[in-house]
């Protein structure tokens, strides 16, 4: 049908174009949107692929800070063991009796502040981790952003061609 109208407008085509011509600019259109839609699907891939990359990093810190979080929380707590020794010690060395009356509170003092000093080592790691993961959660969110955009950009060149395809028909 569309050959048999394109036979009749040969004829009385008041503007002398002709269907090569018209065939020619939307083939030109099609192969535009093509070339288009390949640019920003290999830009969307570079994208994906450094934002995963990046994601990658921040959850391999996020790993990272936590394991160093436990390992500066028993640090510590080695280190406040090591002074309720020398506490024990020294109150021992000075004939005090030691598990009594103020030996026995400085002790319990020394352990629990260097217990909470150890969770606060441990909180503040899981602080930081937790800053790397979000980070990387982002990152990954933004890979299917750019993702959708292709998509979209792809969707909006279509209905271009399409027109002027109708525009030079009518």
């Amino acid at each position: 049908m569309l050959k048999h109208y394109i036979e009749q407008r040969q004829y009385c085509d008041p503007t002398g174009i002709s269907e090569a011509a018209v065939i020619g600019g939307l083939a030109l259109s099609a192969a535009s949107a093509g070339v288009s839609a390949y640019s920003s699907m290999q830009a969307a891939k570079k994208q994906n692929d450094a934002a995963n990359y990046n994601a990658s990093v921040q959850e391999q810190l996020a790993n990272q800070a936590r394991k160093q979080g436990d390992i500066d929380a028993a640090a510590h707590t080695q280190q406040v063991n090591q002074l309720r020794g020398r506490q024990v010690a020294a109150y021992a060395g000075s004939g005090v009796v030691v598990n009594q009356d103020s030996s026995l509170i400085t002790d319990t003092q020394t352990a629990g502040y260097g217990e909470l000093d150890a969770l606060t080592i441990k909180n503040n790691a899981l602080n930081k981790a937790y800053g790397y993961q979000v980070s990387a959660n982002i990152d990954r969110a933004g890979t299917t952003s750019s993702t959708n955009a292709l998509g979209t950009s792809l969707l909006s060149s279509a209905p271009s061609v399409f027109g002027s395809a109708l525009k030079a028909i009518a």
